[in-house]
């Protein structure tokens, strides 16, 4: 899969960062679990959580691989694909189409849950039936990832959270085999150890930033047009309003304020009409 129109990196100068992982992907020689280190690396500085406490590391790792696919780099590894545990082997999830399954795995929670109720037919559901390991990397890009196209799985783990209940039983079965299930945490990626270099493709989190960077200052120009829009709206409602109860003074201003409302209107509908890059709002220092 070539750079999609969907990817705000591949529009941009930030695009050849990126041709030599296209074509190391291309050459089958990208390291894939690099490619995961790098973000594993780069989300573990973010200290964001939500107002419930939970961290949004592994949800920006998952930002961060959809984004890396849409530039054309990485198509065999799949976050977040779910398992249906009572089939032996498991088996993967995935969208359908008229009753087939594709290669797209079904991403939404509870899109999943209802496929399982559905195979389960009516039986109660039991813990464990359904199990989402963090990535999936298929040895046959774009064919559905049973246990017999696997490459690895990989289950990211940010200190201090660490294995739980039979998952790693449970993600063993989903690989096949004990060598093709791998726990990456930041330190066996050597993202802080100063005696390593880093698992990661710096270009891949050169790019990352900068095309995130680009996507923040969209939106605080979003934000800006449309207080433009709104407030010169207001604005100028108040002094033709002025008018009809007979005031003159600001009839001078009406003409510039519009200009403005207009100039930010037609920016505003020029960022929503192009698709804008899947990136997570967090900062990076």
């Amino acid at each position: 899969m070539s750079g999609s129109s969907s990817c705000s990196v591949c529009a941009s100068g930030l695009n050849g960062k990126l041709d030599e992982l296209r074509a190391l992907g291309e050459r089958g020689e990208l390291d894939e679990k690099q490619l995961i280190c790098t973000f594993v690396c780069m989300c573990d500085v973010n200290a964001l959580k939500t107002k419930a406490g939970r961290s949004l590391k592994q949800v920006c790792v998952d930002k961060g691989l959809d984004w890396t696919k849409k530039a054309g780099i990485g198509n065999n590894i799949l976050p977040e694909v779910g398992y249906y545990m009572l089939k032996k082997p498991p088996m993967p999830l995935m969208v359908q189409d008229n009753g087939v399954d594709t290669s797209q795995p079904i991403r939404n929670f509870w899109h999943r849950m209802n496929r399982v109720r559905k195979i389960l037919d009516g039986k109660k559901y039991k813990k464990y039936t359904l199990r989402i390991p963090d990535v999936v990397v298929t040895n046959q890009p774009g064919q559905i990832p049973t246990q017999d196209n696997i490459k690895k799985v990989y289950e990211i783990k940010f200190p201090p959270d660490d294995w739980g209940a039979n998952q790693e039983r449970d993600y063993r079965r989903i690989a096949g085999q004990k060598k093709k299930l791998v726990k990456l945490t930041p330190d066996s990626c050597d993202c802080q150890d100063k005696d390593k270099q880093p698992q990661t493709y710096p270009a891949l989190e050169k790019a990352w930033k900068e095309d995130h960077q680009q996507q923040l200052n969209k939106a605080g120009n979003v934000l800006k047009d449309g207080a433009i829009v709104v407030g010169g709206a207001i604005l100028t409602a108040a002094l033709v309003l002025d008018d009809v109860v007979g005031g003159e003074a600001d009839d001078v201003a009406i003409p510039g304020v519009v200009a403005a409302v207009s100039r930010a209107a037609s920016r505003l509908l020029s960022v929503f009409s192009k698709p804008v890059a899947a990136a997570p709002v967090i900062a990076f220092p």
